[in-house]
């Protein structure tokens, strides 16, 4: 995959498992947004939550908190 100017690898990580995340819910769940518990059971570890504001601040994800408090991410722009 060609390298995204301004984007680290662990956010170009990032936005490519929210994207198959969001993709394989299309047509099923609505809406179609990654949880929080979704991308951290691919992406254990530290910096994943900072990756995520990172692509969020670049406006590459959108974030939105379910019932509990949660955060969801779905794609606002592709890379």
């Amino acid at each position: 995959m060609e390298s995204e100017p301004g984007l680290t690898t662990g956010e170009r990580r990032a936005f490519e498992v929210v994207s198959e995340i969001v993709t394989a819910k299309e047509g099923v769940v609505e809406p179609c947004l990654a949880t929080i518990h979704e991308l951290r059971s691919v992406i254990p570890g530290e910096g994943l939550l900072d990756d995520l504001r990172g692509l969020y601040r670049k406006k590459y994800v959108t974030a939105h908190l379910d019932i509990n408090k949660n955060p969801m991410f779905g794609i606002r722009q592709k890379l």
